[in-house]
């Protein structure tokens, strides 16, 4: 049985370059997959991950999946990706026109 589940959301702050940070442990650990609505206006983006989240100064690479990056939800739409690695954000390569807030879903498989 499949249930969905609405995480917190993931915001980016005006002229900032990267959002806020999604913890598997807090919102995906049993996800079979991630949903990202963006809202209408949002920046292209990328999707960044890390293994150490809570190193002092996390190192945050692109996610690639089937050869390439992948990127974040354009403005107005949603893209759904899967990923094991502890925490993940948007990336941007300028700072953002005004602050935007995504919705996050996720998917688990319950049986």
């Amino acid at each position: 049985m499949l249930t969905r589940t609405r995480a917190h959301d993931i915001t980016t702050a005006a002229a900032a370059v990267t959002s806020s940070v999604m913890l598997s442990r807090f919102a995906y650990d049993t996800a079979n997959s991630i949903t990202i609505f963006a809202p209408v206006g949002a920046e292209a983006s990328t999707i960044e991950v890390t293994a150490d989240p809570d190193a002092a100064s996390p190192v945050w690479v692109k996610l690639r999946q089937a050869g390439a990056d992948v990127a974040g939800p354009a403005s107005g739409q949603a893209i759904a990706f899967t990923t094991d690695a502890p925490a993940f954000r948007l990336a941007y390569a300028v700072g953002v026109g005004a602050a935007r807030t995504y919705q996050v879903y996720t998917t688990s498989d319950l049986t």
